[in-house]
């Protein structure tokens, strides 16, 4: 996917929280011509880890971002997780299948919170400039 030109230097959003949830959406708004400033109030990465899962289309979603070295996130992601074919999901007493879903990705990836964090901050770097992040 190619990035929208900027035409301005002023920030058209602000994300709260540099988790992976927070990075992810300044990637994607990064790729969609916003620019984003990332407000975490941690000084550092998180050491815990409370999102060690991606689900199928999460990884389809990460196929559009770019690593910077000419791979994509979910490449990246793939090489560093572990693929889960069936896992129980949110309490439920069976195992969740994803193996008949059409998806080039019928997994959960889990990995730890911070490598994901750290592979979004690595985009978020290579675009130069389309976030900051600044403890509040």
């Amino acid at each position: 996917m190619e990035h929208a030109e900027r035409t301005d230097e002023a920030m058209d959003v602000i994300v709260a929280g540099g988790g992976p949830a927070g990075l992810l959406t300044a990637a994607l708004l990064d790729v969609a011509g916003a620019r984003a400033e990332v407000c975490e109030r941690g000084s550092e990465p998180t050491r815990q880890s409370r999102g060690t899962a991606m689900h199928p289309r999460t990884l389809e979603v990460l196929t559009m971002l770019g690593a910077g070295d000419g791979r994509r996130i979910s490449g990246v992601l793939l090489a560093q997780g572990r693929r889960v074919l069936d896992m129980h999901y949110a309490g439920l007493p069976d195992l969740l299948d994803r193996r008949g879903l059409d998806t080039p990705f019928p997994f959960t990836l889990t990995r730890p919170q911070w490598g994901t964090e750290h592979a979004f901050a690595v985009y978020l770097d290579a675009r130069g400039g389309g976030w900051a992040m600044e403890p509040r």
